[in-house]
């Protein structure tokens, strides 16, 4: 099939719709696998006695992984425990869902001490990413 008589939108964000439409071709094509492309959402955060957020992560599991997608917590709760304790949550929360393992990925200007502080392993580093620094990829068996 000629693929010139298609269109090729370019959008900032797919509608539910779209983005549904294309976790269903990716389904298709993986069921003879028994595998599902399905990720479940994880939020913890972190708020004050008003509701202001002051950090939070938030992340998905899928197939037995937690994946990391952002953990931030603000200037003034910074070295008083709150990464752990919602690194922690996330990961007990992986757990109850039977997941046996959690990736993510930080930057050589973030975090990287602290989550081989917490028995994650680099897999992976792209250099360059930003410009002059790394991006690393971390894995941890749960």
């Amino acid at each position: 099939m000629s693929i010139e008589r298609f269109q090729f939108v370019r959008q900032l964000e797919p509608s539910v719709e779209e983005r549904t439409a294309i976790t269903d071709i990716l389904n298709e094509q993986h069921a003879d696998l028994g595998l599902k492309w399905a990720p479940v959402p994880v939020s913890v955060l972190i708020k004050d006695d008003d509701g202001v957020v002051l950090g939070g992560l938030t992340g998905s599991t899928n197939w037995g992984w937690l994946h990391v997608d952002l953990l931030a917590v603000s200037q003034v709760l910074r070295g008083a425990g709150a990464g752990t304790k919602l690194l922690l949550a996330a990961e007990e929360i992986a757990r109850e869902r039977g997941c046996r393992f959690s990736y993510l990925d930080t930057f050589s200007f973030q975090a990287l001490g602290f989550y081989e502080k917490h028995d994650y392993e680099v897999y992976g580093v792209l250099d360059d990413f930003p410009t002059g620094a790394q991006r690393y990829f971390l894995k941890k068996k749960l």
